[in-house]
């Protein structure tokens, strides 16, 4: 008989698997990972069903680089911001917020805490739904750290003395694409069903509005890593990707311009009349090297 204060594992008492309950786990794992996949089907199809043309004008919030950081006062930032709204907006709804990078200085996780908290202090003051929201990552938003490489010793050269001096080639290893983990777990939390993907390859969103505008969000910080801090680009996969999917008129990218984002503005400046209405969201706006159609981030 059980007694008052007595610890009692929980186990003790626990039947032996049978080949019945054993069927019937195995069933219920089936069951809730088929319905998991059915979620995130139905968050995909949502974010890429076409909304109601609409008469009236869109309002969106575009915000970045808000660099929190421990010391930083979140009402002291949202008190202003939202009374400049509700001076804007004279009570008409917001549309959509859209947020592009740099949530955390230098990808701190006091900043990650109040990320979080600053959305969904906007999204409940606007009645803003999560499909109404647009994030994508910027140069600060990943963790820059020697645990995503693999140090190859080669000789360097020898001292004065003749000392041989032995250094290491940092190699990415198979952490390296878990930079954004940070970004990728409040990414989720917004999205519940809908993963940030570890694939560069399927770093970006492009999400249709009312009206037939479409928002691009893109991670042209895939390359920054520890050793190259200044290496901004866009994945040219990505462009296969977007010219199956539509075709936006603008390319998200970000300071210095590289071959890959240069090339990428191209290719989406000569298909402008197919989706005139994508809105490219920056944070940094850069001139394209071979167009004068300007690149942001």
């Amino acid at each position: 008989m059980p007694q008052c204060d007595e610890k009692y594992s929980l186990f003790a008492a626990a039947l032996p698997p049978t080949p019945e309950s054993e069927r019937r786990l195995s069933a219920l794992k089936t069951d809730v990972a088929a319905k998991t996949r059915e979620s995130v089907r139905e968050v995909a199809r949502a974010m890429s069903r076409p909304k109601e043309p609409t008469a009236e004008p869109l309002l969106i919030l575009h915000l970045s680089d808000l660099h929190f950081k421990a010391e930083t006062n979140l009402d002291a930032v949202l008190e202003p911001l939202e009374a400049d709204l509700r001076r804007v907006l004279r009570g008409k709804p917001l549309d959509y917020l859209a947020i592009s990078g740099d949530f955390s200085d230098r990808c701190n996780e006091a900043g990650w805490a109040l990320a979080p908290r600053f959305v969904t202090e906007l999204r409940e003051h606007f009645g803003l739904d999560a499909l109404r929201i647009i994030l994508a990552p910027g140069n600060h938003d990943l963790v820059y750290s020697d645990d995503h490489f693999t140090f190859e010793k080669k000789l360097l050269y020898h001292d004065p003395n003749g000392t041989p001096v032995v250094g290491g080639e940092p190699i990415p290893n198979e952490k390296y694409h878990s930079r954004f983990h940070r970004f990728a777990t409040f990414y989720h939390n917004l999205y519940s069903a809908k993963a940030y993907k570890e694939d560069p390859a399927s770093q970006f969103d492009l999400i249709p509005a009312e009206g037939g505008l479409h928002f691009l969000a893109l991670n042209s910080a895939w390359q920054i890593d520890r050793y190259y801090p200044e290496r901004a680009s866009l994945n040219s996969s990505i462009c296969l990707s977007l010219k199956r999917r539509g075709r936006p008129d603008r390319s998200p990218s970000s300071s210095p311009a590289s071959p890959i984002s240069s090339n990428v503005c191209t290719q989406y400046s000569t298909v402008r009349a197919a989706s005139p209405n994508t809105l490219a969201a920056s944070g940094h706006v850069i001139p394209c090297a071979t167009s004068n159609t300007p690149c942001s981030r």
